[in-house]
């Protein structure tokens, strides 16, 4: 994918262009052949047509807010405990929460996170107007990287702040504050974009040194961390871990690999891997979560054709696991807890390329559970995430099967070797603690 150096009039003109053609294919898609009443909300809300409830409730009451996107689950995740301290200290505030996918949407409302969650709009100013007249809100609050152009020229224009917390500046991706992505088009953003962005709280010293080249003469510039740290449950209780063995039917002892939001491509080569692990390790078990639940059957395909026995999570419920080889995770929100349980963890869509928009998982779930963690070569998503573990050696990166393979082996026989890259790990989590109080600190002025 080619990157266009950034202009507005360019940058509008191919937005009109592709949301043209995006816009019929979803109205006849989600609206006329779905009677999906979710795919029909986001066809329309992206557009600025608002619930009526939301409407009325922002007329009549004329309720104070603040607008936080969070573009994927990861950034979802990482705003919670974020908004239940902005509600604490400003309980008259209410919480606008965007998204722009169902799987972040569908999450922020089992979260309970805000008085609103919405679908984030199209970068059309004529539809930002619409949800700027509606919410009128007091800050914007960008979690990491999903800066749109237009959005944050426009509250610049309505002297609306702007605030990016636990900010990436990369080179090369597009979940970066330097880089826009919208179907086939990246642009690489402009000062004069992101000078309309009023404060940036960073992750790294080198991401706010990258952005500082970019706009050299921005004042609010500074580093409060990774914000995805402030939201993990550092324990699996007693009575959940317990809950999970017996439903797994796993013992203390029995060394277990568990291999979570795998991707299509790499499923078959985490197979692969386990098959080696299983000449060497006959009891050992494997615990394997697609990412996407319809991938379902073309793992259960995968595991027949390599001989492997397998049985659903689901079906654990009415059946023992009698002894099978893996256990597929075929429901949704259980895998941060079932890292738990495993010896040795793979986090999925890593071991394959699979284009700019994926690009790894978060790492933090199973390490901080105290579970090893590997990972494959293509962690973009989670650059600075994979660049510190394997920097601190509190993460192992893999390269292909057989390196998974010899990996796996190496963490479910040798508990010194487990214990090592587990102290390191604890070690990041203990100096990424204040996380959560530096970012608020930093958007307190602004909130007033």
């Amino acid at each position: 994918m080619r990157t266009i150096n950034f202009s507005y009039p360019i940058y509008n003109f191919l937005l009109f262009l592709k949301l043209s053609e995006i816009i019929i294919k979803k109205f006849i898609k989600f609206v006329l052949l779905s009677n999906d009443c979710e795919k029909k909300r986001f066809f329309w809300e992206r557009l600025g047509f608002l619930p009526n409830k939301i409407r009325k409730d922002c007329k009549i009451n004329k309720i104070k807010w603040i607008w936080i996107h969070a573009n994927s689950i990861g950034e979802v995740n990482a705003s919670q405990r974020l908004v239940s301290i902005i509600k604490e200290k400003y309980p008259e505030i209410h919480i606008l929460l965007t998204t722009t996918n169902f799987s972040a949407d569908e999450r922020a409302r089992q979260l309970n996170i805000g008085n609103a969650v919405v679908f984030f709009p199209y970068d059309v100013p004529v539809i930002i107007k619409q949800f700027l007249s509606i919410f009128n809100p007091r800050c914007i609050i960008i979690i990491e990287s999903d800066i749109w152009p237009n959005f944050v020229k426009l509250c610049k224009n309505r002297g609306i702040p702007v605030i990016v917390v636990s900010g990436i500046y990369t080179n090369g991706y597009n979940r970066s504050l330097g880089l826009r992505y919208f179907y086939n088009y990246k642009f690489r953003l402009s000062k004069d974009v992101l000078e309309n962005i009023d404060s940036f709280s960073m992750q790294t010293e080198d991401d706010a040194k990258r952005l500082s080249f970019v706009i050299p003469y921005h004042k609010n510039i500074g580093v409060t961390g990774n914000l995805k740290f402030s939201y993990l449950n550092n324990k699996l209780s007693a009575q959940e871990k317990s809950y999970y063995q017996r439903l797994f039917d796993i013992k203390e002892t029995t060394p277990v690999f568990i291999a979570g939001n795998l991707h299509r491509t790499e499923d078959e080569m985490v197979i692969d891997a386990f098959r080696i692990v299983k000449k060497i390790i006959s009891n050992a078990v494997m615990i394997s979560a697609p990412r996407f639940m319809e991938d379902i059957c073309s793992l259960e395909s995968l595991l027949a054709e390599r001989m492997f026995t397998y049985v659903k999570r689901t079906e654990l419920d009415t059946q023992e696991r009698a002894n099978k080889d893996v256990i597929l995770l075929d429901t949704m929100g259980e895998l941060a807890k079932v890292y738990g349980i495993g010896n040795v963890a793979f986090v999925g869509g890593s071991l394959v390329y699979l284009g700019d928009m994926f690009g790894g998982h978060n790492i933090l779930e199973p390490a901080v559970l105290g579970v090893p963690v590997l990972f494959g070569p293509y962690m973009h998503n989670f650059q600075n995430l994979a660049d510190l573990f394997c920097q601190r050696k509190a993460a192992v990166q893999v390269r292909d099967s057989e390196d998974l393979a010899n990996c796996v082996v190496k963490f479910l026989i040798n508990q010194e070797e487990s214990r090592k890259i587990i102290a390191n790990a604890t070690n990041i989590f203990e100096e990424n603690k204040d996380v959560l109080d530096k970012t608020f600190l930093f958007i307190d002025a602004k909130v007033k």
